[in-house]
């Protein structure tokens, strides 16, 4: 069965390596790196890295994330589109039909499809290593985390093309099976996100609370002007403040974002770094340029990690009481939660969750498609011709 298997993924990869619109795909994604590596050094990376992204090359951490997202992106698609159409597209110029009467089974056929597509995108993956590695040459401690972040795209592209593969048995037509598989990558990118928006929305408590606090005054309200001791109105007043609370329930439903690649990539990749002083030019804007190691956050990585803890936080909102008035000492709203809370952002404890989820959905693509791809077998009566 793997012989089998392998040599149907061989078939498949040497119909692609022989087509101009394979290499002309490659040539152009290389050069879609090149051009948004640029950008993300130019531009992205001072607004999303700290100090030492904005100054020398090779420090980008932020920039190497965003690119790893990028690619993230576009590989997932590549994986489930160019699967999308392998099983029902021989079937319709007559090559499945020639495998299936050969010795080759189904399932060889299935998990050959599935291979050829994860070997296709891995080579898009593996194209745009280089220039995310080029980002943070110069700091090697990075590049074991950003190893992880590959391998982590890497399983999510095998995920993704047996999702593709499954799409392509179970719809007679490839346009049809193309056009679920792009869904369903967009769904998972952006169906959790704008799902989990709806939903705290629609859950979220908002109201208004007034109570009464004192207001030290050194101005004029009317006026704008400056107000002396003993000029009437300078001084503490007694005042009625509104305060908007919003209680959001996230903690019920985080869990959604565990089915966006977003996180597990951004989950895998480190969450601060390290660089020499005396590497930055011009001087680090800290302090004068010196020996020293300098710690720093990755932007990217620790937007996931943390908007997942804060997300994960049930409502909490500090009591409401009277500060002054006839009323002092009343409390207008009791105290929700625990405001003091501990937030858990650890990194790196999320993105083996998505990845599971991710791999038994295409495992169970496969498995309907390797069910649905039967070949066609009878016992012939004796003595009956084949013409």
């Amino acid at each position: 069965m793997i012989r089998n298997t392998i040599q149907v993924a061989r078939l498949e990869m040497d119909k692609r390596l022989h087509s101009t619109r394979w290499v002309v795909a490659l040539i152009s994604w290389v050069v879609a790196l090149l051009l948004v590596t640029t950008a993300l050094y130019l531009e992205v990376a001072p607004v999303f890295g700290v100090y030492a992204d904005t100054f020398h090359p090779g420090l980008s951490a932020s920039g190497a994330s965003v690119l790893m997202l990028f690619v993230c992106a576009i590989t997932i698609t590549i994986a489930a589109s160019s699967a999308a159409g392998t099983v029902n597209g021989d079937r319709e110029n007559g090559m499945l039909a020639l495998m299936q009467v050969t010795p080759v089974s189904g399932w060889s056929i299935i998990f050959g499809k599935v291979l050829a597509a994860w070997l296709n995108s891995l080579a898009f993956l593996l194209l745009s290593l280089p220039f995310i590695f080029a980002l943070i040459h110069a700091q090697p401690d990075l590049w074991p985390g950003f190893g992880l972040g590959a391998l982590v795209v890497a399983v999510e592209l095998l995920a993704f093309a047996g999702i593709g593969v499954g799409w392509s048995v179970l719809t007679p037509r490839p346009a049809g099976s193309s056009a679920l598989a792009v869904f369903t990558v967009l769904a998972v990118f952006l169906g959790s996100p704008v799902l989990l928006l709806t939903l705290e929305n629609f859950t979220a408590e908002r109201f208004t609370v007034e109570h009464t606090e004192l207001v030290f005054l050194d101005y004029d309200r009317e006026t704008g002007q400056m107000l002396e001791p003993g000029d009437p109105g300078y001084g503490q007043s007694c005042e009625i403040e509104s305060v908007y609370v919003n209680l959001s329930h996230t903690n019920r439903y985080w869990w959604l974002l565990l089915t966006n690649p977003v996180v597990a990539v951004g989950d895998a990749l480190p969450d601060s770094g390290r660089y020499e002083r005396l590497l930055a030019q011009p001087a680090d804007i800290r302090g004068p340029r010196g020996e020293g190691l300098v710690e720093y956050e990755n932007g990217v990585a620790r937007a996931v990690t943390s908007g997942l803890a804060y997300l994960r936080l049930a409502p909490a909102h500090e009591k409401i009481v009277n500060e002054c008035g006839p009323e002092k000492g009343k409390v207008v709203m009791a105290q929700v939660g625990d405001p003091e809370a501990p937030v858990d952002d650890r990194s790196g404890i999320y993105f083996g969750w998505v990845l599971v989820i991710h791999v038994v959905a295409g495992a169970a693509m496969v498995a309907l498609a390797g069910a649905s791809t039967k070949v066609p077998v009878v016992k012939l009566a004796r003595g009956t011709r084949i013409a």
